[in-house]
């Protein structure tokens, strides 16, 4: 049972920050190239994973490049510590500027993860421009389940 009432989004990790990017830049994590651009996990309590969302954050809103595609690809450890399965994918299109306020967004099935899994974002289709996109998950604790302890390590 899920209580809908806890459903909540979050805004992943973007996978490298550095003080120079903070201090100019708009929120989000760079997308002008593949690989890894975000990270998020659960604590103690597991949720499920609702949907998914990519909002373009430009580093600079006066010279947005409108016709940068890029795709997301979301993945998780769901079967394995050490095996990633992709979950999800958005494709932004060409003509997505932040003139527009566009949500690209996937709503998904029940994605289950508990504590110790890892979302990842990864840019499959890079932008040809310097850019940035707020990579979002719509969560829902499952109160009701406790964390997989047998999996997580007490500390004193």
């Amino acid at each position: 049972m899920a209580y809908t009432h806890s459903k909540y989004e979050v805004i992943m990790q973007p996978a490298t920050v550095s003080q120079a990017a903070i201090a100019t830049t708009l929120f989000g994590s760079p997308i002008d190239a593949t690989g890894i651009q975000a990270y998020w996990a659960c604590g103690y309590v597991p949720h499920l994973i609702r949907g998914f969302a990519v909002v373009r954050a430009d580093t600079n809103a006066v010279s947005a490049a409108p016709n940068a595609v890029f795709t997301i690809g979301f993945e998780a450890n769901i079967s394995s510590p050490s095996l990633v399965t992709r979950v999800a994918t958005i494709n932004v299109p060409a003509g997505a500027s932040i003139a527009h306020g566009s949500c690209y967004y996937t709503p998904t099935y029940d994605i289950e993860m508990e504590p110790g899994m890892l979302m990842i974002a990864r840019a499959t289709a890079a932008a040809t421009a310097a850019e940035k996109a707020a990579i979002i998950l719509y969560v829902e604790p499952r109160w009701e389940v406790p964390g997989n302890v047998t999996a997580m390590q007490l500390t004193t």
